[in-house]
């Protein structure tokens, strides 16, 4: 059996024995081979064994300092980050969305949303993570997958600056920072008029809608 151990701490860590009981039964004589099955599985005594492991000692490191400016992300491996929009060009009040996937190997399981510079002129609504997880010998592999709607309620070009990632790469004993290419994005006027739109979050996986007029129905609205 083979366990995936993750130290949260450094230092010098004991891992205990691990123990295992079994019973033995004990033949309480030596059969013939001319007698029949009975004799030869004939009465014994059951006894208790406990077999343990030697424990193991493990030295745990202390990550380096981090560089000045860099905001680690507690990732501990290898990892990459990618961005794509499933539309860039749009009229106000309509959504796109922008899907953000970390992956590699390491404590995949613990990467956060990252931080998406979102333009100013944009509303933003996040739904909840995705992930795909495998372990295996080396430890754990897999990717989460990130969604925000975004919003415009103005029309103009707008770029999404590089969304960046930074970690520690455990082969190269260094800290290194991934990012994704800029993202354009061109948003047209509404045709209900862009002067006058309520921009409305609907069901959680229904994309958000617009609403023309002073009046908002029930639910989150943004001006």
């Amino acid at each position: 059996m083979t366990y995936i151990l993750v130290p949260v701490k450094s230092g010098t860590l004991t891992i205990e024995p691990a123990v295992l009981q079994v019973g033995l039964l004990r033949r309480s004589r030596r059969p013939s081979p001319f007698a029949g099955m009975d004799a030869f599985f004939g009465r014994g005594e059951m006894t208790t064994r406990m077999l343990q492991s030697d424990p193991l000692t493990v030295t745990v490191r202390d990550l380096p300092a981090r560089p000045s400016g860099v905001k680690f992300s507690g990732l501990v491996g290898r990892f990459d980050i990618q961005a794509k929009l499933d539309k860039s060009d749009l009229p106000v009040g309509d959504s796109a969305t922008l899907t953000v996937a970390i992956s590699g190997t390491g404590n995949i399981m613990d990467a956060a949303p990252p931080a998406i510079p979102v333009p100013a002129d944009f509303k933003s609504y996040a739904d909840n993570p995705e992930e795909s997880i495998q372990k295996g010998a080396n430890g754990y592999s897999g990717s989460k997958t990130f969604r925000t709607a975004l919003v415009p309620v103005q029309a103009g070009k707008f770029r999404i600056k590089p969304i960046t990632l930074s970690y520690f790469d455990v082969a190269a004993g260094t800290y290194r920072i991934v990012a994704t290419p800029a993202l354009d994005i061109r948003v047209t006027p509404s045709a209900a008029g862009a002067n006058d739109i309520d921009v409305v979050r609907a069901a959680p996986g229904q994309p958000p809608s617009l609403k023309n007029g002073s009046s908002s129905p029930a639910g989150i609205s943004c001006r």
